[in-house]
């Protein structure tokens, strides 16, 4: 059995620790492991102190120790120079626990809030007051993009956040292309504003192969709230997310929102 030879080559070391040859080249050409020495035929061969060292090295990389953090306590070898290391190493991986764990959290917000834009399925909702900024009073569909591109770069809004929405109202013939920001931004408060009145709204997803087709679908919105039994008093509201748009180049993806008349049984539908 290789266990009772005083000596070892280094791929019985490898197969010993499970690792590989390259592996072992590796932290020696890093300074991190020496063999024994090396037979006639030029072999490495290497005693158990420095299986022992290698299974160390091992395991502080398997926990995050960086190569430089090793070296220098293997030249040192100072065990409160090693305690300073695993706490460093410690903190390290507490930190990037708390990014991963952040990336999670958003990676699952995103899915809800994508799930929920992509549903066809209708609901009533309370909305308090919203103040529209007007970045357009009378949005024609050729000059959207770049209207909008301008006033992203003007104001620099970042379009990604879900507390600032674009939306269109829809009054009558006229489209007012509008942005709706939780933030406060100086520069916003020379653009005049448009009041969404507080109240229930119906909303319904929707989408779209282009912007000309943006009146037929408040229209068809219009229609299925009427159906469901209730009346409404307001102007058709789209609102235009950026995570649900990017998702597909073959439509357009929207929410329409319309104020209704509240009743007493609004809350029982």
């Amino acid at each position: 059995m290789i266990l009772l030879r005083k000596l070892l080559t280094i791929g019985e070391v490898a197969n010993l620790l499970q690792l590989t040859t390259s592996q072992i080249r590796f932290y020696e050409k890093k300074g991190l492991l020496k063999p024994h020495h090396k037979d006639i035929n030029g072999y490495r061969l290497y005693s158990y102190t420095e299986i022992d060292s290698l299974e160390f090295i091992t395991t502080l990389r398997n926990t995050g120790v960086s190569i430089p953090e090793i070296k220098e306590f293997m030249d040192r070898k100072a065990d409160y120079n090693l305690i300073d290391i695993l706490d460093n190493t410690t903190d390290k991986i507490k930190l990037e626990i708390k990014k991963l764990t952040s990336q999670i959290d958003t990676l699952n917000n995103l899915k809800k809030h994508l799930v929920h834009n992509l549903s066809s399925s209708s609901e009533v909702i309370h909305c308090s007051e919203r103040i529209l900024y007007v970045i357009d009073e009378d949005m024609t569909v050729d000059r959207q993009e770049k209207d909008v591109y301008d006033f992203v770069s003007k104001y620099s809004i970042d379009y990604r956040y879900h507390e600032q929405q674009f939306l269109t109202v829809l009054i009558g013939d006229t489209q007012k292309l509008c942005l709706f920001s939780q933030d406060k931004n100086a520069g916003l408060e020379q653009l005049n504003t448009y009041t969404l009145e507080e109240g229930y709204y119906y909303t319904c997803n929707t989408e779209i192969g282009n912007y000309t087709k943006l009146k037929k679908a408040h229209a068809h919105i219009i229609e299925q709230c009427i159906k469901a039994g209730y009346t409404p008093i307001g102007e058709a509201i789209t609102i235009e997310d950026i995570n649900t748009l990017l998702l597909s180049k073959q439509s357009i993806h929207l929410t329409v929102q319309i104020r209704i008349k509240q009743s007493l049984d609004i809350n029982e539908k």
